[in-house]
């Protein structure tokens, strides 16, 4: 994620609107793809992007979304969303994880792993965001913002490759 997106969904969070508001305000933007092309399109002009969206979107959003128009910003939505849900996540001690796995783990497994990383994180609960990859070989992938827990064969080979080649 960019840092200009970061401030926006940083900003957005800041403004107080109802967070309804806004994920209605991104699932319209993002499953219609002919006013996406609208409000990014630089030979639209201003006048009728805004047009636009006093047309579609609520009057609670309606001056950031003209905001991100006018900055050439709008194409940065879906990463300002992001940004935005990462803002209510940390509001509310949530800590954000991605599981990467070649077979599920079980629901014991999960709570234990959600347990352990509150613990460490000292955070109230946590949310993992999982994703099966077979090319993993086996075993899992725990990544916390910039930190990467590598419990996968892949990752094993790859380090006992290096202290091979290394020799």
């Amino acid at each position: 994620m960019n840092k200009q997106a970061d401030s926006y969904g940083r900003a957005l969070f800041e403004i107080g609107i109802k967070k309804r508001i806004i994920e209605e305000s991104r699932k319209l933007y993002s499953k219609n793809p002919a006013l996406k092309e609208a409000l990014c399109n630089p030979s639209v002009t201003k006048e009728e992007k805004h047009r636009v969206i006093d047309a579609i979107f609520s009057p609670k959003i309606r001056n950031f979304l003209k905001v991100l128009c006018d900055n050439g910003s709008m194409d940065q939505f879906e990463e300002i969303y992001r940004s935005y849900e990462g803002c209510c996540l940390e509001s509310e001690n949530i800590l954000t994880a991605k599981l990467i796995y070649v077979t599920e783990p079980q629901t014991e497994q999960l709570e234990a792993m959600k347990q352990t990383l509150a613990l460490k994180y000292d955070k109230d609960s946590v949310k993992l965001d999982m994703k099966q990859d077979a090319s993993l070989i086996g075993g899992f992938l725990l990544r916390v913002g910039d930190e990467e827990y590598d419990y996968s064969v892949k990752g094993r080979l790859a380090q006992l490759y290096k202290k091979l080649a290394w020799r």
